[in-house]
């Protein structure tokens, strides 16, 4: 090979590298600092050691001190783009800051032993070694401190990608940790090559960490990457197709070689060519299509019709005026064309001062859910108001505008199990939202799907509005029954009343009436045997008590008769006057 061929490869590296760290510095975002620093730092590290390989190539006007230390810094930079690529996984992934602390206090004593270690740097004159009937000189101490330098973080990057993918819920999320994972597994394969120390292996190597590079750049700069899964199923599916053809092509070649060898006569030789291109024309696409419905057999999941779907939840919702039956039926079909593991129906209510109140829907077999109330200035909010877009919750827990989001918001949104959120619109309103989890699958929700949940939510508004209305009129006809009931109590407490006011009016007439007879004859006696032998002024007593007499019974006698006819209620006699 050329050798300016191979300063040319070696120096592909350093100026990737650098385009790259301009990129980053460029589109640096404000959620993942931690991240950008570390990968910036990997990749200069990764340029300086990618240079040290031009050492070799540099004129003679460059003094050999200056290329010691440069081959030197090269020899260092390695394990330590590898420490710099372990920082950026822990700060991709979210691990705590004293997690990465401890890594830092534990690969900063490591560099100072290999430092030590390094003849080069302080000659201490170690004595070599027997092991096992192996010489180890001190150049060997070093050379082993040296890959433990590097091996160290390389394992612990891989060890807290694996040890992380678990705990990441959501298909979105997971697919980011499978991003990072191809590029520290690629980044890995670069370094091992490099290791091996064989020209070839160590150009290949350069290319296989440039690569990672691009890699790692694209998967920290991208917000939402694209489903490593079914980039694999389509993958699959093209080499698939791409066997039948070749198939095809190869049983082509073969059949036009036999017949150009066993026909003799050249029109029959011409009707077999044409015939045989017929029947692979006729074959091709029949098997291309069975090739098409065995891959999306064993590897897609989620096959829907879109019309038999919509036409049937229509048909099923077009007189449902139940909340709770609107809900499941939502719910039932959603599940059967897209195989999710959990959803919720979430009626939403604008309030007056601007606050959005989201109230799931309780079903059948399900256990209450929490009401999240937003304020009007709250992410969330602005963001289901302002866009009828699905929100995946991949959005919530990564963009810096849900950041404003508390604890209690974000623990009510973990209750309702929800990976993609589909706001549900009414007048320009929103009048619900669907709350889907995962797919049994673990795929993310593609195109397609987005658009079956936006048709879905669509035929959903006016019958959530009626069910909403309906649910209004039973409130409002529970209200009315209930205050019906209680005037009946009420009536039934007042003829109880009634019933006692006879009996107590029954009473004093008896009691009122009964004094008056003693006292009436006593003084009728006195009248016809006493009066005789009164004096005049006794006399004038008795009639005075007489007369007092008739007209406190004549006063009782009214009372007890107006009390009799209230209670007996009976027709006035009106008369003119």
């Amino acid at each position: 090979m050329n050798l300016w061929l191979q300063f040319s490869l070696m120096m592909l590296f350093p100026l990737g590298a650098l385009v790259l760290v301009v990129v980053l510095v460029q589109r640096r975002k404000e959620q993942d600092p931690g991240a950008f620093s570390s990968l910036i730092l990997a990749l200069l590290l990764n340029g300086i050691w990618a240079s040290g390989l031009a050492a070799d190539f540099v004129g003679r006007g460059v003094g050999p001190t200056f290329v010691f230390w440069w081959r030197k810094a090269a020899d260092y930079a390695l394990p330590l783009a590898a420490a710099a690529i372990l920082f950026a996984t822990l700060a991709y992934l979210r691990y705590q800051a004293p997690q990465q602390r401890r890594w830092l206090y534990l690969l900063a004593a490591g560099l100072g032993v290999t430092a030590i270690l390094d003849p080069a740097i302080l000659p201490l004159g170690l004595p070599a070694l027997h092991i096992a009937g192996r010489v180890i000189s001190h150049w060997g101490w070093w050379r082993i401190a040296w890959i433990v330098l590097w091996a160290l973080p390389s394992a612990a990057a891989v060890w807290s990608t694996v040890r992380n993918y678990p705990r990441q819920a959501g298909p979105l999320h997971r697919n980011r940790v499978h991003y990072w994972a191809l590029t520290i597994s690629v980044n890995l394969l670069g370094d091992l090559l490099v290791i091996s120390l064989q020209p070839i292996m160590m150009q290949a190597g350069a290319l296989v960490k440039l690569l990672a590079a691009v890699l790692a750049t694209i998967s920290t700069l991208a917000y939402r990457l694209p489903d490593m899964r079914v980039v694999l199923r389509r993958a699959i599916g093209v080499l698939a197709a791409g066997t039948v053809m070749l198939a095809m092509f190869m049983l082509a070649m073969i059949g036009g070689q036999w017949i150009q060898r066993e026909v003799q006569e050249p029109q029959t030789m011409l009707w077999a060519m044409a015939g045989l291109a017929l029947l692979m024309v006729l074959l091709f696409f029949p098997l291309r299509y069975l090739v098409r419905r065995v891959v999306d057999r064993l590897f897609v999941q989620d096959v829907f019709d879109l019309d038999i779907v919509l036409r049937d939840y229509g048909e099923r919702i077009s007189h449902m005026l139940e909340l709770e039956q609107l809900a499941q039926a939502m719910i039932e079909t959603v599940d059967r064309a897209l195989h999710v593991g959990r959803g919720t129906l979430v009626l939403a209510q604008v309030e007056e001062d601007g606050a959005l109140v989201f109230s799931p829907v309780l079903t059948s077999g399900r256990s209450p859910l929490p009401v999240l109330t937003c304020a009007a200035d709250n992410p969330l909010a602005r963001r289901l108001l302002a866009d009828k877009q699905p929100l995946a919750q991949y959005d919530v827990d990564v963009l810096p505008a849900f950041v404003e989001l508390s604890t209690a918001e974000r623990d009510a949104l973990a209750r309702w199990g929800g990976e993609l959120y589909v706001p549900i619109h009414a007048r320009g309103q929103i009048v619900g939202m669907l709350a889907l989890g995962t797919k049994h699958s673990g795929d993310s929700y593609l195109g397609a799907d987005i658009l079956l949940l936006q048709t879905l939510a669509d035929q959903t508004a006016v019958a959530l509005e009626n069910a909403r209305l309906f649910a209004g009129l039973q409130a409002l006809n529970r209200e009315v029954s209930e205050l019906n009931r209680n005037l009946e109590r009420a009536n039934l407490e007042l003829l109880e009343l009634d019933k006692l006011k006879s009996s107590f009016i029954g009473m004093i007439t008896h009691e009122l009436r009964s004094p008056f007879v003693p006292v009436d004859l006593a003084l009728q006696l006195i009248n016809r045997h006493g009066l005789e032998h009164m004096l005049p002024e006794q006399r004038e007593q008795v009639e005075q008590m007489s007369a007092d007499l008739a007209d406190l019974r004549r006063m009782i006698d009214n009372l007890i008769g107006f009390a009799s006819l209230v209670s007996k209620q009976r027709a006035l006699e009106l008369e003119e006057t």
